[in-house]
């Protein structure tokens, strides 16, 4: 009785917890498609800007590499980079309609560790960062196996609630890339306990349709409109039908995020018409299932 007791009113705890912290994220699209360009496709930034251009309403959120940390200190600056600025965020951000823009927070290994202790110095280089670029959120890309240290998972969750929560008091949204849905350092394990995370998203590298499919049911069931999917779309992935197949089912699971980890040149023009359709509520294409 005791036991049962005790796991109830830690139960209870979690969810007043959640409900008190849970429910202060700023407001982000009902429905997210989210170009994540690589660092090795920098080069590609001037030519992403030009396809968007010519494919307006295809996705409505861009993500690149901006800003790639070591320790960060008291002393930190951050440094313009020029070709971001220059080929990313300037063009992109002058599209109709428009496109947020989450430049994306890198770091990794001990780098990333040491910073988890120092949200507070995050907070004053990258709030006044975006209201200087008008950025609507940031994408955080960091290399970091909690499931190994979890003690370090709990200073990733304390560095999460503080940085995204001070993001919000300026209406700026903070996504996590997730690479893992077994991690206590993961944003899918502390999603439901902090309230700097608005959404996240994780790498599905399957190259299997029906797979890619099935997962992003399974993840939407677990975690609604919090999660999102990160997809190589490329190869197997680029028939008319399993394009049709993957909007089909999230609009079945009400899905509310899907991103690409590529470019425009890896994906051909079969999915530009089908992700306008989703991101506008309209019905998609149905295609015969292929034969192989």
């Amino acid at each position: 009785g005791g036991a049962i007791e005790h796991t109830m009113s830690r139960f209870w705890l979690l969810l007043l917890f959640a409900v008190t912290v849970g429910f202060c994220q700023v407001p982000i699209p009902d429905r997210r498609l989210r170009m994540i360009f690589s660092a090795e496709h920098k080069s590609d930034l001037p030519g992403f800007a030009k396809l968007l251009k010519e494919h307006p309403g295809t996705i409505n959120i861009a993500s690149a590499y901006c800003y790639s940390l070591g320790v960060v200190t008291e002393n930190t600056t951050l440094l313009p980079d020029n070709f971001c600025w220059d080929y990313f965020t300037k063009p992109v951000q002058a599209l109709q309609p428009k496109i947020h823009i989450h430049p994306i927070i890198q770091m990794g290994g001990d780098n990333a560790i040491v910073n988890f202790g120092r949200a507070e110095v995050f907070v004053k280089l990258f709030v006044p960062e975006a209201l200087k670029y008008n950025y609507s959120g940031y994408f955080m890309d960091v290399e970091f196996h909690g499931d190994k240290h979890y003690h370090e998972a709990e200073r990733y969750h304390e560095f999460l609630h503080v940085f995204g929560s001070a993001l919000h008091q300026h209406n700026i949204s903070l996504t996590v890339l997730s690479r893992s849905d077994n991690s206590h350092a993961t944003p899918i394990s502390i999603i439901n306990v902090t309230g700097g995370v608005d959404a996240f998203v994780v790498e599905e590298s399957s190259r299997n349709w029906k797979e890619v499919i099935a997962f992003i049911k399974a993840l939407t069931y677990h975690y609604r409109n919090k999660a999102g999917t990160l997809l190589y779309p490329n190869g197997d992935l680029n028939s008319k039908y399993f394009i049709q197949s993957i909007f089909q089912a999230m609009t079945d699971v009400h899905a509310q995020e899907l991103a690409f980890f590529a470019n425009f040149h890896d994906m051909g023009d079969v999915w530009f018409p089908e992700m306008r359709n989703w991101l506008q509520g309209r019905p998609n294409a149905t295609y015969t299932e292929p034969v192989f």
